[in-house]
């Protein structure tokens, strides 16, 4: 048994993909073009099912390359559809949803990013859309696991008995149709905004933005600047100077008579010493602190 999995792009059905498949995934190109398709196995009710992470794409009649892979696979390949629509574009999924379920396949629908949705003050009846489209609509967090249990079970309850085919007809204007569900599933609830909201406002505007970005370059300039000059005085150099430059020269001096060789090894700026000094006193402590902040 074959189970579709799809959406528009940028949903969550890759994290979803992941949830469910766990490691055991393989990737590949559709064959005769250049989309790659990504195939899954899980198990569900104890009968294992390969799950297909169909390409996003935004309706089933444009004829791109990624909407006729869709389509075949529909008509070819899929036992049942895992259909995962994004909660704060609902109206916009909508649109890809009625065509999916006019296809007559079973289908449970995955109503992802309920958390950001909740965030914006969007409440959504999600067992009214389930009404109206006429299959199981499983709220999810896909990003914190939330749904992910519950869709397992709905999709071994409904589509392993193909107990959720929907009749309904949603066309041939599916926009207008989309319009009309959102506004009756879908509200907007007033509330106080988050501290990190409030931020995430003022970073977002021209203005304070990039007076913001500006000191965070400079105190990310700061910190990577005194992080690695505390490091180089405090650690490196002392340990440099402590134990492995006076083995270098013990080592030198055991080896070669004082002149000028010697001192191409370890004199003033003698480059055994200074081709670890440098790299490891100079360039290290800055290079670490500057990735360690990033």
């Amino acid at each position: 048994m074959k189970i579709l999995l799809m959406g528009n792009p940028n949903v969550g059905k890759s994290v979803i993909f992941s949830a469910l498949t766990g490691l055991n995934v393989m990737s590949a190109n559709y064959p005769g073009t250049t989309v790659a398709l990504s195939r899954g196995k899980t198990v569900i009710d104890g009968q294992e099912i390969e799950l297909i992470d169909v390409p996003g794409t935004y309706g089933l009649d444009s004829g791109n390359p990624a909407e006729r892979i869709a389509n075949e696979l529909l008509a070819k390949h899929g036992s049942g559809v895992l259909l995962v629509l994004d909660a704060t574009n609902l109206e916009r999924n909508l649109y890809l949803a009625f065509q999916v379920l006019e296809k007559g396949l079973p289908v449970v629908v995955a109503l992802n990013l309920m958390d950001i949705a909740k965030k914006r003050g969007l409440v959504i009846d999600w067992r009214g859309l389930s009404e109206k489209l006429g299959v199981p609509v499983i709220p999810t967090e896909a990003i914190k696991g939330k749904g992910i249990a519950e869709l397992k079970t709905a999709l071994g309850e409904q589509v392993l008995t193909n107990e959720c085919v929907s009749s309904r007809k949603f066309g041939p204007v599916y926009w207008e149709k989309a319009e009309e569900i959102a506004q009756e599933v879908l509200r907007f609830e007033k509330r106080d905004l988050t501290w990190e909201e409030r931020l995430d406002y003022w970073l977002l505007k021209p203005g304070s933005g990039s007076l913001i970005a500006f000191f965070v370059l400079l105190l990310t300039f700061g910190i990577v600047v005194g992080l690695g000059m505390g490091m180089r005085k405090l650690i490196l150099r002392p340990f440099f100077f402590t134990f492995i430059e006076p083995v270098l020269r013990w080592g030198v001096t055991s080896l070669i008579p004082a002149g000028v060789l010697r001192n191409i090894f370890i004199g003033e700026y003698g480059f055994l010493i200074k081709s670890i000094e440098w790299p490891l006193t100079l360039v290290f402590p800055y290079v670490l602190s500057f990735y360690v902040l990033l």
